[in-house]
């Protein structure tokens, strides 16, 4: 009898052990096979537009097996360097959320705000599509319009000169003045540079909806609008900007906003 008690004893004990065993195992395999995810520390409040620092993070590691699609969303703790110093999307406040991890949403830059000094205005001006490549021209950079001359007045027709019948001059055997063309009818890439005038520079405030670089809109999933209508800074600050921009409006109501030439300037 005693000997099948001790026989239940040590099977028990065995079980026990068995157990114990596999639990050590187990939790020392998770705790060797951790991923770092970067967290934002607690008690701290990062506010949006507020730049992180190396005092605002904390790692947090997660078991391997636990942490399934959260590398497409949260930041791992090895890209610390690339996050430092980037502002963020949205307030983070981990005072009374209890522990946050950083996600990428976090960190993409918001769209940028039209901003206006006090002796500064915006005029927008509608251009032809086929003048410039919307994307390639953002917010900042200075462009220059080219438009045909503005001429005086009409030109005169030639005075007939004696010819064998009457109503014909020597140099239109037909005797019909030649048409005039409209300064709205020229093509601005077929004129000779002496019949061309550039009006600028203008730095560049928006490009339709567009006011910073256009992969911050796609980030943010707003729609860009309205690409050909750009607008221009007019500053009373910047000396013969405002009398510029006043010639340049005279010069596009002549041609009735049409065979507009943009050429954008280096930096």
């Amino acid at each position: 009898m005693k000997g099948i008690q001790g026989l239940i004893v040590a099977i028990v004990l065995g079980f026990v052990g068995a157990v114990a065993n596999f639990y050590y195992l187990n939790t020392e395999a998770q705790k060797k096979d951790m991923v770092a995810f970067i967290g934002i520390k607690k008690g701290m409040i990062v506010g949006r537009g507020e730049r992180l620092t190396e005092n605002n993070l904390v790692k947090v590691e997660i078991p391997k097996n636990y942490i399934g699609n959260l590398k497409d969303y949260a930041y791992l703790w090895d890209d610390r360097i690339t996050v430092k110093d980037m502002p963020v999307w949205r307030t983070l406040d981990s005072s009374s959320e209890g522990g946050l991890l950083l996600l990428q949403s976090d960190v993409k830059t918001p769209p940028k705000e039209l901003e206006l000094g006090k002796d500064e205005v915006i005029r927008w001006i509608p251009i032809d599509a086929r003048s410039f490549v919307p994307s390639l021209v953002t917010p900042g950079d200075q462009v220059s319009f080219i438009l045909p001359k503005l001429q005086p007045g009409p030109a005169r027709a030639p005075q007939p000169k004696p010819a064998d019948e009457p109503g014909k001059s020597a140099a239109d055997p037909s005797g019909i003045p030649p048409a005039q063309t409209k300064a709205e009818d020229a093509d601005i890439s077929q004129m000779p540079a002496n019949q061309i005038e550039i009006i600028g520079p203008f730095t560049i405030l928006s490009v339709g909806n567009r006011l910073g670089d256009a992969k911050v809109m796609q980030a943010a999933k707003i729609p860009q609008l309205q690409e050909s209508v750009l607008g221009i800074r007019v500053s009373a600050k910047v000396p013969g900007e405002a009398e510029k921009a006043t010639i340049l409006w005279d010069r596009l109501q002549a041609v009735n906003f049409r065979q507009i030439g943009i050429q954008r300037h280096g930096k």
